[in-house]
């Protein structure tokens, strides 16, 4: 991580360095992300398809972040999802229906995109702690995550550089 950063500080003072003398006087240059990370450890209980009878609840697989995963559950079934993610998440999660979460603000305010409802599905999930969901058909290889509310995933990285 160290080493990243590095090359990077490097390579945004090769930038500030070609800039022309009179811009340099009158340039600002700001960096920044629009999320923080949590860092993560890989486990294999994290991933969706190890548990088919969470699979098997849903229309589709997740969708959303990893940390903020959103359920399109098939009809009838959202208790029976409720009790998998307690038996096999407990409290790893908070758990809200869609329009709880569009209620209370999550998604910012009035008026929503036509389709937000269809592309938050059913149920939303928060994470809590290190927990995470992975469903990509491809190795989970992260060592770092955002979507959820952890301190270190809201706070944004800002750089400020003023010659």
């Amino acid at each position: 991580m160290k080493q990243e950063f590095r090359s990077f500080q490097r390579g945004l003072c090769r930038f500030a360095a070609q800039l022309k003398q009179n811009a340099k006087k009158k340039t600002l240059v700001l960096v920044t992300a629009d999320h923080g990370q949590k860092a993560s450890v890989v486990q294999a209980k994290n991933r969706v398809q190890q548990t088919p009878e969470l699979v098997n609840c849903l229309h589709l697989l997740p969708t959303g972040e990893s940390r903020m995963p959103y359920l399109h559950i098939r009809p009838g079934y959202e208790e029976k999802v409720r009790e998998i993610l307690d038996k096999n998440w407990p409290g790893s999660f908070m758990v809200l229906q869609t329009g709880q979460a569009v209620a209370a603000g999550l998604f910012g305010p009035a008026p929503y995109h036509a389709e937000l409802s269809s592309r938050l599905g059913d149920l939303i999930l928060i994470a809590r702690n290190d927990a995470y969901l992975h469903w990509a058909r491809k190795e989970n290889a992260l060592l770092g995550r955002h979507g959820g509310l952890n301190r270190s995933e809201m706070l944004i990285p800002l750089f400020i550089f003023d010659r």
